[in-house]
């Protein structure tokens, strides 16, 4: 277990705030199903890996995939994985399976190879970040509905690229960096619950029926055209998504988990080799790279 004792106060706070929330049970649909729990790590973050997971509730979950790179960011002289983090988290729960890949694959690297690794259509595949406090029952939540909206992937947050639902926060992407619906591969607007662009921090669950080789591809091929796509994994699996008329629906919980503060330093997954995007609007930077990253997909 845990010893919540010897995190900062300011940790502790965050942690007490997600306690809060209560079990839920599965539905009878939803027991079919094998379940897996996927994420990465940078290897400072690593020895932080267990704090999220015993946050959660896991009763129903088969396997934890851990996807960590041989060499962090493809660099063989950056920062090592320490042995005593892997060995710590597979005493933690013996469903941690740590797997060592030989590409870092960026942000993607939480998802992508567990999907590729798990053959069995009827599993679910949640994937989740190393710096969020999740709600106790959030796990559950997205199973259930999974096994509920068997043709959608489900999220528990996500925007659409107009004001459509979302106010001030599709207004400033689409006025503020000439978003062209023009090249999104489903030009019609969505309405809630349903959105453009799942937010993987939030907690994201993927049926891996939905989830063909052909998706995967795609999702590799627009991960490979630039550093920025590679870093914008929400919006290449969304467009992905998109592109094979597959469904995002959002169960709209994005103020229900708190982001932990080492989340905002350098080694975060969206920061990757550093990309730095500049601003002047106190609104998220990684709009300004979706929309560079989709004008890219269009000229490839």
């Amino acid at each position: 277990m845990i010893d919540f004792s010897t995190l900062t106060e300011e940790d502790q706070e965050i942690i007490q705030d997600v306690l809060e929330y209560k079990p839920k049970k599965l539905s009878r649909k939803a027991e079919h199903y094998d379940v897996y729990v996927s994420l990465t790590s940078s290897p400072e973050r690593l020895s932080k890996v267990g704090i999220v997971l015993n946050l959660l509730d896991l009763s129903h979950v088969k396997e934890i995939h851990v996807n960590i790179p041989k060499f962090y960011r493809n660099d063989r002289k950056g920062p090592k994985y320490k042995e005593e983090d892997i060995e710590f988290l597979q005493r933690l729960d013996s469903r941690i399976k740590i797997f060592v890949l030989p590409t870092d694959l960026g942000p993607a690297t939480k998802i992508i190879p567990t999907l590729q690794r798990i053959r069995k259509k009827n599993s679910l595949v949640i994937s989740i970040d190393d710096d969020v406090a999740y709600p106790l029952d959030m796990v559950n939540d997205l199973i259930n509905n999974a096994a509920k909206y068997t043709k959608n992937i489900i999220c528990m947050s996500g925007f659409t690229f107009n004001a459509n639902g979302m106010g001030e926060e599709g207004e400033y992407y689409e006025e503020q960096t000439d978003w062209d619906r023009g090249l999104w591969p489903n030009p019609r607007r969505v309405k809630y619950p349903y959105i453009d662009v799942l937010e993987g921090f939030s907690g994201v669950c993927y049926n891996k029926s939905l989830m063909t080789p052909s998706v995967i591809r795609l999702i590799m091929k627009i991960n490979g055209i630039d550093t920025k796509c590679k870093l914008s994994d929400d919006l290449t699996i969304s467009y992905s998504l998109a592109a094979h008329r597959i469904p995002i629906r959002s169960l709209r919980r994005h103020e229900d988990m708190v982001p932990f503060p080492y989340g905002e330093q350098g080694d975060a997954l969206h920061a990757g080799s550093g990309v730095e995007l500049e601003t002047d609007s106190d609104w998220d930077p990684n709009f300004l790279k979706y929309a560079e990253c989709l004008q890219m997909i269009y000229e490839s």
